[in-house]
């Protein structure tokens, strides 16, 4: 069967479809990450939205579905320059195109993905629909086309943190230490509100000896608490900060109303920085890949990283809201990766990449141990 990627802008990109056969309207969006699309596509921050892979060939070694960050792949649809549907390998668990159907996953495949990558580095990322077509059809009728771009034109992003957070309260227990640093001997217990939270972010704090709480994202102040923390993680997710006002509520509770040290990764970044005063913005086509350069201001030094987003918060207000310091920036074009709130009396930071990386690489992975020194530090 023929589809087609009809855009906002009324540009069309064709090709062959697999997966799924339902027409989908959803903000598309590419990553230039080359490895690990298991990882990647079960990431919840992609909720809602396309994937373009700008990696030519996909699926190719199957699906290892232990290596899995949530449950099952959120996207809304996969756009790819060459699909291997059926090869895998002999250690695998199943096909990749197998595992997308399982999902009810649309997939598109023989796309020009280098012009559509292009298109949306310089227009922005889009919204669209994948739309499927019988193979006797020449394309679309100026009528239909029109009628569909009406719907694209009208369609708005739900909220998607609703979709992709836990809805009961879980608790994983300290695994022991896979750090180099030196961890506390008794565990230590930290609250993680999900937003969408990868399962190697809860693994990683897991693995420094901590008892991990996840909490949905419509938790209340005194339901986190309960649990008696020693600090809170605020995790990654899908969507527009600034929509969420109940979670940045219950975050300015927190911070009133206790002592704890806090630390936010991506969307748990920005609604942080929400709840302290900041403002967010969009980026034109977002940061998403495992290939990102960010400098650590204090010394200069550069990671690479692995990113997934498509808002920042934006520099205006930074002495006002906790002290603000800009830890690490964006090497590509400057925006805030990082941020240090020195004014608020106990540790409180955050950090726009994923330094769980997975995929991508773990040069950051120490962002954890040091959340967990501060906290120690903190109870001497």
């Amino acid at each position: 069967m023929k589809a087609i990627i009809l855009l906002e802008d009324g540009c069309e990109f064709t090709g062959t479809a697999a997966g799924s056969q339902q027409d989908v309207i959803c903000e598309f969006v590419f990553t230039t990450a080359m490895t690990g699309y298991v990882k990647l596509l079960t990431d919840p921050s992609y909720s809602g939205q396309g994937v373009v892979m700008t990696f030519p060939e996909i699926g190719n070694y199957g699906v290892y579905t232990q290596q899995a960050e949530s449950g099952r792949p959120w996207l809304s649809c996969l756009v790819l320059r060459t699909l291997n549907a059926g090869s895998q390998d002999p250690r695998s668990d199943q096909p990749f195109l197998d595992w997308l159907q399982q999902y009810q996953i649309p997939v598109i495949s023989q796309v020009d993905t280098r012009a559509l990558t292009r298109h949306l580095r310089n227009h922005g990322s889009l919204r669209g629909k994948l739309i499927h077509l019988p193979d006797t059809a020449a394309g679309l009728t100026a009528a239909r086309k029109a009628q569909h771009l009406a719907e694209i034109q009208a369609w708005q992003m739900p909220p998607q943190i609703p979709l992709v957070s836990i809805t009961q309260n879980r608790q994983i227990a300290a695994a022991g230490s896979k750090a180099a640093a030196p961890v506390p001997a008794e565990p230590l217990t930290i609250a993680v509100i999900d937003y969408g939270a990868k399962e190697s972010m809860l693994q990683a704090l897991a693995h420094l000896n901590c008892t991990v709480c996840e909490f949905p994202h419509d938790v209340s102040a005194s339901a986190v608490l309960a649990c008696q923390p020693d600090g809170i993680l605020l995790a990654n997710g899908p969507g527009d900060p600034a929509v969420c006002t109940q979670e940045i509520k219950v975050i300015q509770t927190l911070l009133h109303d206790t002592r704890l040290p806090v630390m936010g990764i991506c969307m748990g970044h920005q609604l942080l920085a929400l709840a302290l005063g900041l403002k967010t913005g969009k980026l034109p086509f977002g940061h998403r890949g495992g290939n990102h350069p960010v400098r650590r201001l204090a010394d200069g030094k550069i990671f690479i990283t692995a990113q997934n987003h498509g808002y920042v918060v934006l520099p205006e207000g930074l002495e006002q809201a906790g002290a603000a310091q800009i830890s690490y920036e964006s090497v590509q074009d400057h925006t805030i990766e990082g941020l240090t709130y020195t004014g608020l009396g106990r540790p409180v930071f955050s950090v726009q990449f994923h330094p769980e990386a997975n995929p991508g690489p773990e040069d950051t992975a120490f962002i954890f141990e040091d959340f967990i020194t501060q906290i120690k530090e903190e109870h001497k």
